[in-house]
């Protein structure tokens, strides 16, 4: 109705209306339609902005004579010109409109990272990693978690699985990749625990440990119980 109202309140008579759904949906149209009148007319001007105000596309096929039916071919090419290298008001209102939205978007963008990045050097916005500890026993496992737990730029930490020689977590840290990568195989070296890294994906770190697990033995009482 609002694509259509500029004709009737501008005078403009329509001699033919055509509609086709869009995708075989009701959400979009588009109409075919002939006008009587010339583009030049201020009555078809302002009903063709009005029409283009509440269009995506606008396309002039053609003009002419209503009463012979032949076209007028200087007057297609003018049509066209206007609408394309000549564009009329409806047209530098959508230009402009797609312009401000693209711009509007880009603005909003660049201010998402400029505020991520300014709570990731405060260190209360961190990244998050998946990490994987394979082939490791149960006391190291422990003494992996409490490392990273007490690691600096440490902000949360939750076990996703934890089985022998298993061990997946999901780590925050305001650290990047590279630093607690190197950070992380530096320091449980000299809790004499070795870290191989076995792939780096992305945030996912998995490691290895290089020597075969080695389970210690249980004292004497812990294995006449289990006996």
């Amino acid at each position: 109705y609002k694509c259509l109202g500029g004709f009737a309140t501008n005078q403009v008579n329509l001699t033919k209306l055509e509609s086709f759904s869009v995708k075989n949906t009701f959400e979009q149209a588009n109409f075919y339609l002939d006008l009587e009148g010339h583009l030049e007319q201020p009555g078809v001007k302002k009903a063709m902005e009005e029409l283009g105000f509440h269009t995506e596309t606008l396309d002039i096929l053609g003009v002419y004579e209503a009463s012979s039916g032949r076209q007028i071919a200087d007057t297609v090419a003018e049509g066209k010109e206007l609408s394309a290298s000549k564009p009329g008001p409806y047209d530098w209102y959508k230009m402009l409109s797609k312009a401000g939205k693209r711009s509007g978007a880009e603005a909003a963008r660049q201010a998402i990272v400029r505020i991520a990045d300014f709570y990731q050097q405060s260190g209360e916005v961190g990244n998050a990693f998946l990490m994987v500890f394979r082939n490791y026993n149960f006391e190291d496992e422990d003494r992996i978690l409490d490392y990273l737990e007490n690691s600096p730029g440490f902000q949360q930490l939750t076990e996703l699985k934890n089985t022998r020689g298993y061990l997946e977590i999901e780590l925050f840290s305001s650290q990047q990749k590279s630093r607690l990568r190197r950070k992380i195989i530096r320091d449980l070296k000299d809790q004499e625990i070795e870290l191989a890294v076995q792939s780096i994906s992305g945030n996912r770190l998995v490691f290895i440990n290089p020597n075969e697990m080695e389970e210690k033995p249980l004292p004497a009482a812990e294995k006449l119980e289990s006996q």
